[in-house]
């Protein structure tokens, strides 16, 4: 039986859900799963809207429901689901893996919480996504907090990932495109370098919508990524042109 505080915290935690979200979250129907949430919105403890639900204002969760990563976390999340999804089935077991912030990146996490792996990230929201689950095992990086994205970076994060290594590293980006690679924010560029020296696979997750957004601090060339996932929405030329310079492009049908 699901416990309903256990899913107003989850609520809380993330900000906005959807229906899938916890059914994924706590196995249970989608009828279950919509029963619950209307019962948590008669009672006034969530905002439910079609297909999901959000926290209330709350003075204590105002800073991190307002932050820039929550805000896009609900921009295309059915793409960014799908992404994440396709993405987790490269994962092996017993593997290391190295999530950096980003709202699709943060969705894998639904996805490999019962798997018996090493996660390292700067990322709070994977931290928080990831604590309770009894097989993976978290290194989470020290450095600068950014509030907005709710992750760390810094001189202290790119330092410690010099001593770690990993079989793949999962990133975001907030444009991208077939000539000039990924881009993100300056703070996070020094971390995204260093990871990607430390790992032995990258991809990245990104949704079409990120295409050729205009970004200025490039953290991977085209020719350093594995593997690109994203959805139909990218144009064939760029699909054509990424995989000439050696990327594998998944695309994800949604």
């Amino acid at each position: 039986m699901v416990n309903k505080k256990d899913v107003v915290n989850f609520i809380y935690n993330m900000g906005s859900v959807s229906v899938e979200d916890i059914c994924i979250e706590f196995s249970c129907s989608e009828s279950t799963a919509r029963r619950i949430l209307k019962d948590l919105s008669e009672k006034k403890l969530i905002n439910r809207y079609h297909g999901g639900a959000t926290a209330l204002p709350n003075p204590k969760m105002q800073s991190h429901l307002n932050s820039d990563i929550m805000k896009r976390a609900n921009i295309n999340k059915e793409k960014k689901m799908m992404i994440a999804r396709t993405a987790s089935k490269l994962i092996k077991e017993d593997s290391t893996i190295i999530l950096l912030g980003g709202s699709t990146v943060c969705e894998l996490c639904k996805y490999i919480k019962n798997m018996n792996i090493t996660v390292i990230t700067n990322s709070i929201l994977v931290f928080n996504e990831l604590q309770y689950s009894s097989g993976v095992k978290i290194i989470l990086l020290g450095g600068t907090f950014d509030i907005n994205e709710y992750e760390v970076n810094g001189i202290l994060s790119s330092m410690s990932m010099n001593y770690i290594r990993a079989d793949q590293l999962f990133m975001g980006a907030s444009s991208f495109d077939e000539i000039h690679g990924f881009t993100t924010a300056f703070p996070a560029v020094d971390l995204y370098l260093t990871c990607l020296k430390s790992c032995l696979e990258s991809c990245v997750l990104v949704d079409s919508s990120k295409y050729k957004k205009g970004g200025t601090a490039i953290t991977a060339r085209p020719d350093q990524i594995n593997y690109l996932f994203t959805d139909n929405g990218l144009n064939r030329q760029a699909i054509d042109t990424f995989r000439e310079k050696g990327v594998k492009v998944i695309i994800s049908d949604i």
